[in-house]
């Protein structure tokens, strides 16, 4: 998996982001947005900040109401490794995992 990316969802819009990788081989499976941004500098340093230097990348991703959970993909399959009550506490953990 490559981790985060951006993606231009609106005229003036960025949006940072993963495809899923949890789909058939070469198929990218559905985009996980996680924050948007109203310029593509701004949304290309912080899919950097949430990259940092892992070469693959752990992403958070809601998982329940109330509940993000941090983890990777093993191939096509989702392995979590810890749970968080806000977005902002799993892109924390995030950033120190990738860091």
């Amino acid at each position: 998996m490559n981790g985060f990316e951006v993606m231009q969802t609106e005229e003036s819009l960025w949006t940072v982001g993963f495809p899923r990788p949890d789909r058939e081989v070469g198929e990218r499976g559905r985009w996980e947005p996680v924050s948007d941004h109203g310029d593509e500098d701004e949304a290309d340093r912080h899919c950097e900040l949430l990259n940092g230097n892992a070469d693959d990348p752990c992403v958070y991703l809601r998982s329940e109401p109330g509940l993000w959970t941090v983890g990777y993909f093993a191939d096509y399959r989702w392995e979590p490794l810890s749970d968080h009550g806000s977005a902002a506490e799993a892109e924390r953990e995030v950033i120190k995992l990738n860091a």
